[in-house]
Order: C-alpha cells, then structure tokens, then sequence
C-alpha cells in the first residue's frame, strides 16, 4: 500500500483552522439561543400582562354590570373556568362583542349556583321537612288521588315554587308553605293527569304523533286501560332492573325521577348545569317518563296475555283486581325443576315470563302456563313463588307517595325517627306493609 505524504506544518495549519471555525459556530449558536431566549421572555411578558389586563377588565365588567356578589361567593379560580376569561390576548372591541354573551351566561350559571347553595337548598330543605309532616296527616275530603308525587314534583307546582323561588330577603321556612298545601290535592290531580297520559303513550301505536299523544283526556277509556292485567310495564332490556309493575304501583317506581347520572353526580357537575344542586337536594327530580336523552325509562311486555287466557279470563276485559280476586296458581310448561312443580302467583308468572323467557329469548323458549287445580294446587301452594324483587315495603302511618318504598331496614329506622316508634314495637300491616 502506498503511503501517503503530509506536510506536517500544512496538517496543523488546517487542524488549527477547524478549531477557529467550530469557536465561530458555537460563540454565533450562544449569541442565537440567547436572543431567542430575550424574545421568548420578552413574549411572554407581553402575554402575561396582556392576561391580567383582560382579567382585570372582564372583572371590572363584571362589578359594572352587577356580579360583585358572585366575585365575592366565589374564587377567581373557579370563576375562570369559563377558559375565555384567562386567555393571554388584548381586550379589542371586536372580541368584546365576541364574548360578551358567553361571559353573562357563564355569569349567570354562577348566579343560579349561588343563589341555589345558598338561598334556595335551605328553602327546598324545609319544603322537604313539612312535606314529610304532611304526608303523616289522613286524607282530606279534597284528596282524589291515593298515590302524592315525589318532593321533587312538590317543588314545581307554582305556589311551592314561588316560595321557593321567592326574594332574597323574604323569610321562608317550613310553616310558609302552609297554604301552598290546601292547594295540593288540585295539583296533585293535574300531575296524575298528565302522567297517565304519558303512561297511555306507551299503548299507542309506533308512529302515533305527539300530539295525539297528550292530548289524551283524564276521562278517555285509554286511561281505563292501564287497569288491565294485560299491561305490564317493565325496564327496557338493557337495564338490569327486570321486575314488573302493574298500573297504579308503576307510579312509585324510582326509575321516573331518578336520572341515570344521579348516583354518579358529583359536586364538579354543578358548574356544568346548576339543577344538578337541586336535584341532589331533592333525591330526585320531578317525575318523566323520559330520560334525559329522550328514551323511556320503562316499556310495556304483553308476558301477561298467555297468563290470563289461561285462567280462563279475556285479556281485553280483565282487570288486576280480577286476576287478584281469581287467586289462581299457575305452572310454567317450559321449565323443568328438581324439585317438581313451582306454582306462581299471576304477578309473579308474568315476572318470570320477563325476567327469563322474554330476556333470555331462543335459549330457553317460550312460557306455557296451566293453572293449578284441585289437588295439585293445595298440594303446591306453600311453595308458591313470590315475585322476584318485591321485598320492598312502605310506612302504613303516612300516606303512600312516589319513592316512599324502601328496604325494610329503611322504614324501621322510618317508624323509629319519625314517628317514635322502637324496632321491637313494629307490627306487621299496623305500622308497615309489604313486602311488595
């Protein structure tokens, strides 16, 4: 291999010549980076005073226009949550006009959420406590209706609301809706009214417009309807609820004024809708058949129309209480038991057509119900099975309202708090019913 000759003096020369050029690149990379940095700093400067003078003129605005109260309720750091409040540009006319109408919505919520935490929950707290006392008196001559509403429906009829909602200054506590209640038995009819008429809805025709819908009178034979054993009402099947209900029991099912979201609501949601404060004031909300995004909570099974016929009965003219009077025992043909033939009430027929034949579909068939006679059905009636789920029961010392079923352990702790009465001292159908 040839060697290659290099004047040693040359090869210092260009080493040196590097060493020159890298100095110049890493001194002109140093002068960049801190220029760089000067601007960057200078910028951010500028936005973050550009910041503080929007802040400052957007709470300015807001004192002029009447919100001091709301900047004193609360922090500033929840009053920018509204993100537009603490963006790092300059206030120009043309972005006043922008946010102007975000700001006095947002200001607004924030006005609904004080006036609701600090004015409205204490008042709707006292609503709640006569309500209870009120609840403990017999009917009066003007009660046309066995079931009230839930306090969250109480709520929303005008006399209690505007109390409620009454100003500030104004004194309201539990005797001030005194005379709002002589007026309850006339509301409590408008609200039975227009519920059973959102129950009817549930019989009509696919397609049927919404306004032949709520036009349906209080008079109308589809109200009759909702008697007929045939109408069973149940939770669509894709909750895990799956008891039945019969007309006018249905009525007391939580599911009406519970929203799905309630049990995972948490005090952040208030900031997203106020009515989430009220609503967990309440327990509750006034009574829909819709959810909230506009699906029904419940839908009707025609399980119960095998059953009937079986008894004997037409299921176009039957009725509960002529189910509950025939006192018949059922045998479901499609299932099989080791233990031999398990006799169903009617109601607890039907529950077991919903709950395993209707949900469960082609995996286990349909139900074939035979009544029980003679023999058979003295031989069987003890172990005739209840309903599934019905082990809820009510206080039999006040009146029966929407959401008044509990466990049994819950009305006990009832009987002894509100009406002073031991655990030991209960009895049966004197102080509590059920179970249902």
């Amino acid at each position: 291999m040839p060697t290659l000759l290099v004047n040693p003096d040359e090869a210092l020369a260009y080493l040196d010549q590097l060493r020159r050029t890298k100095a110049k690149i890493e001194k002109h990379a140093v002068l960049c980076y801190e220029w760089q940095e000067a601007i960057s700093s200078s910028r951010r400067c500028e936005r973050r005073d550009a910041g503080r003078a929007r802040m400052d003129a957007i709470k300015a605005w807001m004192k002029e226009h009447g919100w001091e109260k709301e900047l004193d309720y609360f922090t500033w750091d929840q009053i920018t949550r509204l993100s537009l409040i603490k963006e790092q540009k300059l206030l120009t006319e043309r972005i006043w006009n922008k946010i102007r109408l975000s700001l006095i919505n947002w200001m607004n919520k924030l006005r609904d959420i004080r006036l609701e935490e600090t004015v409205f929950k204490a008042r709707r707290e006292c609503l709640i406590s006569a309500y209870c006392e009120y609840l403990k008196q017999p009917p009066n001559a003007n009660d046309t209706c066995d079931i009230l509403p839930h306090v969250g429906d109480i709520a929303t009829f005008k006399s209690f609301e505007d109390l409620i909602k009454a100003p500030v200054d104004v004194d309201v506590n539990a005797q001030s809706f005194s005379d709002a209640f002589v007026q309850l038995p006339a509301y409590v009819t408008e609200w039975r009214r227009k519920i059973e008429g959102q129950l009817v809805s549930c019989l009509l025709p696919e397609g049927t417009s919404p306004m032949s819908k709520t036009a349906i009178d209080h008079h109308s034979p589809k109200i009759a309807c909702l008697n007929l054993a045939r109408v069973a009402f149940c939770r669509p099947f894709t909750e895990n609820d799956v008891s039945v209900t019969f007309y006018p029991d249905v009525l007391l099912k939580r599911c009406f004024i519970e929203p799905y979201t309630l049990r995972h609501m948490s005090d952040w949601d208030k900031w997203q809708d106020p009515k989430i404060i009220e609503i967990k004031t309440m327990n509750g909300c006034p009574w829909s058949l819709e959810d909230s995004k506009g699906r029904n909570v419940i839908e009707v099974s025609d399980a119960a129309i095998p059953i009937i016929r079986a008894s004997g009965l037409d299921p176009d003219i039957a009725t509960t209480s002529d189910m509950d009077d025939l006192d018949a025992r059922f045998r479901c043909g499609s299932c099989s038991s080791a233990m031999g033939v398990i006799p169903y009430t009617w109601r607890s027929a039907v529950a077991h057509a919903v709950s395993y034949h209707d949900r469960l579909g082609r995996r286990v068939g349909k139900a074939s119900w035979t009544v029980l006679n003679g023999e058979d059905r003295n031989e069987n009636l003890r172990k005739t099975k209840s309903p599934p789920f019905f082990n809820r029961f009510e206080c039999a010392l006040c009146r029966t309202s929407v959401d008044n079923r509990d466990w049994r352990n819950g009305v006990l702790l009832h009987l002894l708090h509100e009406h002073k009465i031991p655990v030991d001292k209960v009895q049966e159908d004197v102080h509590m019913r059920g179970p249902f």
